[in-house]
């Protein structure tokens, strides 16, 4: 009885044992058997067939592989007709995080309306982010992928949209380089919904650079959602607008992106008739008052070595370029307006033109002659009213200008016209001329003015000296 009871136990385990082998195979097969996902076909990655014989080891191994193996997807773009339609550019998005985006021909040089991705196993949105031209971008399908399985999507583009522009600009209206841009719908109170297109701006120097291009953009409100700035900017807000149904032009949207580095450079290059680099000329920086107008001087720079100049940390804005000295023998440049951005250089180039008289202003005591040292001179253009401006000043130049205290002060290449002569610093211990001196010069000859200084009254010397005084208190 004890041998035929041991019998009957191991039979017992050998009866569980094939159960428990069973119950594996038959979860393998299960886990092999997958459902398609509704509105796409789905068909697994090839197995064995089911007269193969596999152990069971190994097809546990095999079903953990299947469980880490990417999906693909394919898809196919056609028309109402059936036809394939190419060119069409789609972006895949995964709820894990995983992106992919393709453009049909970009990869494999054939553009054939047929797209494929490979991806991990997740569900995913897939957008027609950028349709051909002459269809409707933003069509949306939702789809899972599982590990080791091939999704068929077949999309049917719909004829019609109008062309969508974003053009980016800084706080001075000037147009910036290297955004990107996605589209979605608007469905109410700026609320972001389904994406409908995304696309970056062409590469900086492209004659629209600044300009991000959506073709075929249904009617109705959408907003534009800035997903890259442009370098030396922050992200934008996010800019509402609508396609309306009627018309058939370019919808332009203008989106501002402020700079978030505040100052950029200005680089003036100096040169003469022949382009050649000059050397010798002086510059100051304005702040545009209006329409070209100086305002609050921002800094001043001479050149004495190679022609350029170099003005860093300007805070972005609009300013004035004045030419307050030129090169000796040349007349003096003018004005002009500059624009300082952000994370780009500001470069402006100054041809010079030989000519111009030399204006030499001496200064000398009347009772003496003496010359006196100290003074500072400025020279406007006379516009026949004797009034003078920041916008009629030709040039402001000190006796030491030259690197000479002598009495001497030198202004160089002044045009022929008629001019007014201010004194705006008069030498230590002598009085300012109170009246502006008018003069006039051909461009042709040489012009020397003499100012005579009246020395100040003990008085006055005082009232000096107790201004100084109470400058250096006040700070």
């Amino acid at each position: 009885m004890r041998e035929v009871f041991a019998l009957s136990g191991r039979m017992v385990v050998a009866l569980l044992a094939g159960l428990v082998m069973l119950g594996l195979g038959v979860i393998g097969v299960a886990a092999q058997q997958a459902t398609p996902v509704s509105g796409v076909t789905a068909t697994p990655e090839p197995t064995a067939s089911p007269d193969t014989p596999i152990q069971t080891t190994q097809r546990e191994a095999s079903s953990v592989q299947a469980q880490q193996a990417d999906g693909i997807v394919n898809v196919t773009i056609q028309d109402g007709n059936l036809d394939p339609v190419p060119g069409a550019c789609l972006l895949m998005e995964g709820q894990a995080g995983e992106s992919s985006y393709q453009c049909d021909g970009r990869e494999d040089g054939v553009a054939d309306g047929i797209l494929r991705f490979t991806l991990p196993p997740d569900d995913y949105n897939l957008v027609v982010a950028r349709a051909p031209i002459g269809y409707i971008s933003g069509t949306n399908v939702f789809l899972s992928l599982g590990a080791g399985l091939t999704v068929q999507v077949t999309i049917d583009l719909q004829p019609g949209g109008r062309a969508v522009f974003v053009a980016t600009v800084d706080e001075n209206d000037q147009p910036v380089s290297e955004a990107c841009y996605s589209i979605f719908t608007d469905v109410e109170f700026g609320k972001v919904s389904e994406l409908v297109s995304s696309n970056c701006a062409p590469a900086p120097g492209d004659p629209d650079d600044s300009s991000v291009s959506f073709p075929g953009i249904a009617p109705g409100s959408y907003l534009a959602v800035q997903t890259q700035a442009p370098i030396g900017h922050v992200l934008a807000d996010e800019t509402p607008f609508v396609v309306p149904a009627d018309g058939t032009g370019p919808i332009i949207v203008t989106v501002v992106s402020s700079a978030f580095i505040l100052s950029g450079d200005l680089i003036v290059n100096k040169v003469d008739d022949h382009g050649a680099s000059l050397a010798g000329a002086c510059f100051a920086v304005h702040l545009d008052a209006g329409g070209g107008q100086r305002g609050d001087l921002m800094t001043r720079q001479c050149d004495a070595e190679d022609g350029q100049l170099v003005f860093t940390g300007l805070a972005l804005g609009a300013y004035v370029l004045v030419e307050d000295r030129a090169p000796d023998g040349y007349l003096i440049g003018g004005q002009r307006q500059v624009t300082i951005s952000a994370g780009v250089a500001t470069t402006v180039t100054v041809p010079n033109t030989p000519g111009g008289s030399d204006l030499t202003i001496r200064t000398i005591d009347p009772e003496t002659g003496a010359p006196l040292t100290g003074a500072c001179f400025a020279v406007h253009r006379d516009d026949g009213t004797g009034a003078v401006s920041p916008a009629s000043l030709l040039e402001r130049r000190c006796d030491d200008s030259d690197g000479s205290d002598n009495g001497v002060t030198s202004f160089a290449g002044v045009a022929a016209g008629d001019y007014l002569l201010i004194e705006e610093a008069a030498p230590a211990g002598y009085k300012a001329t109170s009246e502006p001196v008018l003069f006039s010069v051909n461009g042709v000859a040489d012009v020397t003015l003499t100012v005579e200084n009246v020395p100040l009254t003990l008085a006055e010397q005082l009232v000096v000296v107790l201004k100084r005084i109470l400058r250096e208190i006040l700070g």
